[in-house]
């Protein structure tokens, strides 16, 4: 892969708490760029009033400053957007800001609450009842519920979506029942271990149901994450847009 395969990713307005997330996946990137024979450099590069920031050894170097354009590079390109169908790092580092999970890995075996508030196992280990965090909005404007996982966790199953990775995740998924607008309860076929570990990944991030029903070529992907889809310029660069009404972070 030469560097003109590199994608650029352009972030507005990083909201503040956010920018770990995007620097923690940076290993990520970085171990997909050293299988390339060429070196490829990950550049950050922080605009604001459309002058570059000075530099941090710089005399008179200014401090942080909130807004502006985030721009850096990846390595690799997408062949969708959509994380039930793609399985590279890439549409991962790029889709976790777009999509909130139901669940958070906190430890190596530990999982807290994200768009789910709290959860049941049933004694076989088959059932997984979901409480759901209320007053969440996905960004086309449509309320996140227990439709939104049904329709999330149905989509990667579908022999139409074509998943290879994300429906690997979930190989014993079964079904989802919706019991209320935030009550979800899902049935696996045997009991499987790393269940939650697989709902807190982004290539399984909750999708607006409004969004999936639309045709694959007009799929564009809207979900409750701290920003929004704006624009893909394919093999050039993906632009998202802060979103300020982000109020369900882990």
């Amino acid at each position: 892969m030469s560097v003109s395969d590199d994608t650029a990713t352009q972030v507005d307005d990083e909201p503040a708490g956010r920018r770990g997330s995007l620097r923690s996946r940076r290993p990520a990137v970085v171990a997909a760029a050293l299988v390339v024979a060429a070196a490829i450099v990950l550049v950050l590069v922080v605009t604001t009033g459309g002058r570059d920031e000075p530099s941090a050894g710089r005399a008179g170097a200014a401090g942080p400053v909130a807004g502006g354009t985030l721009t850096y590079a990846l390595a690799g390109t997408q062949v969708s957007l959509d994380p039930a169908v793609a399985a590279t790092a890439v549409t991962g580092l790029i889709d976790r800001n777009i999509f909130d999970s139901l669940v958070v890995q906190t430890g190596p075996a530990t999982f807290g609450p994200w768009l789910a508030t709290k959860w049941a196992v049933s004694g076989d280990g088959r059932t997984y009842t979901f409480t759901l965090r209320d007053g969440v909005t996905f960004h086309d404007g449509t309320p996140f519920t227990a439709e939104a996982v049904k329709a999330t966790l149905d989509h990667v199953v579908d022999p139409a979506t074509k998943s290879a990775y994300a429906a690997s995740l979930i190989a014993p998924y079964e079904k989802s029942r919706v019991v209320d607008d935030h009550v979800v309860e899902v049935t696996l076929k045997r009991p499987f271990t790393p269940f939650l570990q697989a709902l807190s990944v982004p290539y399984l991030g909750i999708q607006s149901p409004a969004a999936l029903a639309k045709p694959v070529a007009d799929y564009r992907p809207v979900g409750t994450g701290p920003f929004s889809y704006v624009s893909w310029e394919k093999d050039k660069r993906v632009t998202l847009s802060k979103n300020a009404a982000y109020a369900s972070p882990p």
